[in-house]
């Protein structure tokens, strides 16, 4: 068992955003618990006091958290496989391709240009389906509902556990990452959840479960017997109340229940490390803190916006050394003896002020390598600046313990408690960014070039850590050369500004459906062609171009410049016909690979 937590210290010193959320949660967490105190709810469930209503589960049957079957120890009934909180929940829950969700039709709360929140993809597929089906006739008390929430916590856990990927640090990452379903599952209940569903029919899905919610704690204010406690959990709108306050002590009287369950399948090697008076004390919880009397994460007292910006920029220092890793091996080989370019171009034989293209299939790696980096790294821009311009916002918006959306209302109690502390020694959003920069990804990025290998968000995005890198850029205008380890641009005049590249009367016009890359399913990698009716082709010429030296056995099938309305030479996209052809056929065969599995699914 793991030692009492010390009393918070008066440092403003953190070694991580993480270390700082959790600490003002903490203080919050307690600020709530002594709230439930006062009010007297009397709100703890036992899963020993379940009554059933199916003919399956045997009443009186004494339930452990991570027994749990949801083909008997549930009371959502019907058939059709409604009792599986996993139900048309994909098994990949973390991905090195896909990002998490930010648009502003799915994220409530989030307004255009006024910054918003990003679910993070291990959000987008939480093991809560079957909350969605609960009637409230069937889960109408507080233990009831325990067991409910406590089977959509197991789940999640077995999910987490199960999914977490091999090549990542499962001693502490898939504690953190229970921590973190944990909270959500605490803003589902809650209703505090931002994340309004990955597409309409998950939307609709969703407003059912908080609907659902909505009318199960009026059961259980209903069923509340002290006429001077229910006096004390009177909402603010009596017309549409949505018992906010029985809810949030609700949680605090079972969240510990909640957390044995989400942690039932978690091994004695997975610890759950806070470091306490920033970096003197660090406290481990073995199995998660699995056997602990106290919940030892605090993460369900953090707007879920701060959690999610945390995640987002480990996630994105993570996924960005991977990738730019594998850019550097298949761009400028293992011992850097060669210098391909995105666009299948051999840079040391290239001179693009000269029209001299040679491509080459080695470079095509490079290509295939690059093509997703870039895709990736522009949007990864945009998530990152949407963030960020939410972090004042939020603060000044904190005093309301209700915010209205366009999708509704969101409970808001104890943000303004957290957002005091924050604003303290986190008042700007700068001051939050330099906490990102401490996790580890984030200080151990691949060199490229001068550019430094760690990760500041503060400084200037565009030319550093969001941009394509030299890596996956055009190659120099007048090509390369080795000098020692390194390549160097060539330091010589080549090439007129005014060169008009190719003769435009005799090329072959190519045009390739554009998909949205970025995207998870089919439906939004081609929303834009077929429910928005827009064209969304990329426009290619290709030329047969028969001056370039080709001795050296190196591809000469011909050029292909992107029909875009960049004028200088310079900024031109030109590719070779192979890697242009090459690129589009595993785009073709990736996405009929990923279809075909997800509709099988």
């Amino acid at each position: 068992m793991a030692p009492p937590s010390p009393a918070r210290s008066t440092s403003t010193t953190y070694s991580s955003a993480k270390e700082l959320l959790e600490d003002i949660g903490e203080e919050v967490q307690k600020i709530a618990h002594n709230a439930a105190l006062e009010r007297k709810g009397n709100l703890h469930g036992l899963l020993s006091s379940v009554k059933y209503t199916n003919d399956i589960a045997v009443e009186g049957k004494t339930l452990k958290a991570c027994d749990l079957d949801h083909e008997y120890d549930t009371n959502v009934t019907g058939g059709f496989d409604k009792s599986n909180p996993c139900k048309n929940r994909p098994n990949v829950r973390f991905s090195d391709i896909y990002g998490g969700q930010c648009t502003d039709s799915k994220i409530k709360g989030n307004v255009g240009n006024n910054g918003g929140a990003c679910a993070p993809f291990r959000r987008l597929f939480l093991c809560d389906q079957h909350l969605s089906h609960m009637e409230e006739h069937k889960i109408n008390d507080i233990h009831n509902l325990l067991l409910e929430v406590s089977l959509a916590a197991k789940y999640e856990g077995d999910s987490i556990i199960n999914n977490y990927p091999d090549n990542r640090d499962k001693k502490e990452g898939i504690c953190t990452a229970l921590a973190r379903s944990f909270a959500d599952i605490g803003d589902i209940v809650r209703g505090k959840d931002l994340f309004n569903g990955y597409n309409q029919e998950d939307i609709k899905e969703k407003a059912k479960l908080q609907e659902n919610l909505r009318k199960i704690f009026k059961e259980i204010y209903n069923n509340l017997e002290n006429t001077e406690t229910k006096k004390r959990y009177n909402e603010e709108d009596d017309k549409d109340p949505n018992y906010y306050k029985l809810r949030e002590d609700w949680w605090n009287a079972n969240r510990k229940e909640v957390w044995k369950a989400i942690t039932c399948g978690a091994g004695e090697n997975d610890i759950y490390s806070k470091t306490i008076t920033y970096g003197t004390t660090t406290t481990s919880y073995p199995r998660c803190g699995h056997e602990d009397d106290n919940v030892p994460t605090n993460l369900d007292y953090v707007p879920q916006y701060l959690r999610w910006f945390d995640e987002w920029g480990e996630e994105f220092c993570r996924k960005r050394k991977k990738q730019l890793e594998n850019a550097i091996e298949k761009c400028r080989g293992e011992n850097k003896d060669k210098y391909c370019t995105l666009n299948g171009y051999d840079c040391e034989k290239s001179i693009r002020g000269k029209e001299i293209l040679i491509s080459d299939p080695n470079c095509t790696k490079c290509s295939f390598a690059c093509d997703p980096y870039v895709k990736w790294i522009d949007n990864q821009k945009e998530e990152f600046l949407k963030q960020k311009n939410k972090y004042h916002k939020e603060i000044e918006d904190s005093s309301t313990t209700i915010k209205q959306t366009q999708f509704g209302k969101i409970n808001n109690m104890y943000g303004k408690e957290f957002y005091k502390n924050l604003k303290t020694y986190y008042g700007t959003v700068n001051q939050f960014l330099e906490l990102l920069n401490k996790e580890t990804e984030c200080q151990s990025q691949p060199e490229v070039g001068e550019k430094r290998s760690t990760i500041d968000f503060t400084k200037d995005t565009d030319k550093d850590i969001f941009s394509h890198t030299e890596i996956c850029e055009p190659c120099p205008w007048c090509g390369v050369k080795k000098d020692g380890s390194k390549w160097t641009p060539k330091k010589v005049t080549c090439g007129n500004e005014k060169n008009i590249w190719f003769n435009k009367s005799n090329g072959t016009d190519i045009s390739i459906l554009s998909t949205d890359r970025e995207k998870e399913t089919i439906l939004e990698k081609l929303k834009k062609f077929c429910i928005d009716n827009e064209e969304i082709n990329d426009n290619w010429k290709c030329y047969y171009n028969n001056n370039n030296d080709n001795s050296d056995n190196s591809d000469n099938s011909g050029n292909c410049i992107l029909q875009d309305e960049k004028q200088n030479p310079r900024d031109k996209t030109i590719m070779s016909y192979y890697t242009l052809f090459s690129l589009w056929l595993k785009r073709m065969l990736d996405n009929s690979i990923e279809w075909r599995t997800k509709l099988k699914n």
